[in-house]
C-alpha cells in the first residue's frame, strides 16, 4: 500500500511540471494501466502513477471549463454573487474576489436572477468609484471582463499562474454607471462566507485599537497582508523575519483553536 501511494504521489508531482495540458479525449488512456492491473499486478505500481497524473490533470481541465469565454470578453455584463475574501482598499481602487451565481448579457438581464447558482467560477474584480464592498454582501453588477491573462518575462512574477492558483475565471472592473444593485447585505452564515465576515469585522476592530503597527497584527490574526507597507515589508525581507509573517499567522491560528 505504501507503494502505490508513493507512486501516486509521484504521478501528481510530475503532473505539475507538465507545460501544457493533454487533450481530455485522451484521458482515458490513462485509465488502461489501471483496468489491466486487475489482471497484471505487475501493473499496479504503473496504474497508481497514471492515476495521479489523471487526478491532476482533471483539476486542470475543470479550470478551464470555468474560464470566460472568449466571446464575452470586453463588453457589458450582468453578474450577481457575492463578495468574498477580504476587500483591499487601494489608492485609486478596491479590488475583491466576487464569486458569481449567474451571468449574462445585458440584453438578458431578466434572466440573471433565474439562472442556476454556480461554486466553480470566481471573478477577481475592480471599482474605480468610492463604493464599500463587505463580505458576504449579495450584488448584481455590471462589469467589463477579461479571461486571465499574463506577462512572461523571465524573473518576474507570474501573474497569469496566479490566477490559475487561486481559480478565478476572469479579471474586470465594474462599471461606474450607477447601474450595480446591493441585492442584500445581511450575511447568512448558511449561504455566505461568514468566515470572511467574521475576518472583516475582526480586522476593523485591530484597526481602531491604538497600535504601532496594525499591520503586523492584522496579518498575523486575520491573515491579511495587504495593509504591511512596502517599506516594511523591504524592513521584514532585509533582517531575514518575513517568514515569521507568512507562517507564524497559521501557528498563531491553531493554538487559538486550541
Amino acid at each position: 500500500m505504501r507503494e502505490w501511494i508513493l507512486s501516486f504521489g509521484l504521478g501528481v508531482f510530475i503532473a505539475g511540471f507538465t507545460p501544457q495540458l493533454p487533450g481530455y479525449n485522451y484521458s482515458f488512456l490513462l485509465f488502461l494501466p489501471a483496468l489491466l492491473s486487475l489482471r497484471y499486478r505487475a501493473l499496479k505500481l504503473p496504474a497508481a502513477f497514471c492515476l495521479g497524473l489523471f487526478c491532476l490533470f482533471y483539476w486542470g481541465w475543470a479550470q478551464h471549463k470555468t474560464i470566460l469565454p472568449l466571446e464575452l470578453e470586453q463588453q457589458d455584463l450582468w453578474v450577481r454573487g457575492v463578495v468574498i475574501d477580504l476587500p483591499q482598499r487601494q489608492e485609486n481602487s478596491t479590488r475583491f474576489s466576487f464569486q458569481p451565481f449567474s451571468l449574462c448579457k445585458q440584453t438578458q438581464i431578466s434572466d440573471c436572477l433565474s439562472l442556476r447558482q454556480s461554486e466553480q467560477h470566481k471573478l477577481l474584480l475592480h471599482d474605480y468609484s468610492y463604493q464599500n464592498y463587505l463580505p458576504g454582501e449579495h450584488w448584481l453588477l455590471k462589469v467589463r471582463l477579461k479571461r486571465p491573462h499574463g506577462f512572461a518575462n523571465p524573473g518576474s512574477f507570474d501573474y497569469e499562474r496566479w490566477l490559475f492558483q487561486e481559480q478565478f475565471s476572469a479579471t474586470g472592473y465594474v462599471r461606474n454607471d450607477f447601474s450595480s444593485v446591493l441585492l442584500d447585505s445581511r450575511r447568512h452564515w448558511l449561504l455566505y462566507p461568514w468566515l470572511d465576515s467574521f475576518r472583516y469585522q475582526l480586522q476593523q476592530k485591530i484597526n481602531q485599537l491604538p497600535l504601532a503597527v496594525p499591520g503586523y497584527i492584522s496579518a498575523l490574526i486575520t491573515g491579511d497582508r495587504y495593509q504591511i507597507t512596502d517599506a516594511q515589508w523591504s524592513l521584514l525581507t532585509t533582517t531575514g523575519t518575513n517568514h515569521l509573517m507568512v507562517i507564524s499567522g497559521l501557528h498563531i491560528g491553531l493554538v487559538a483553536w486550541l
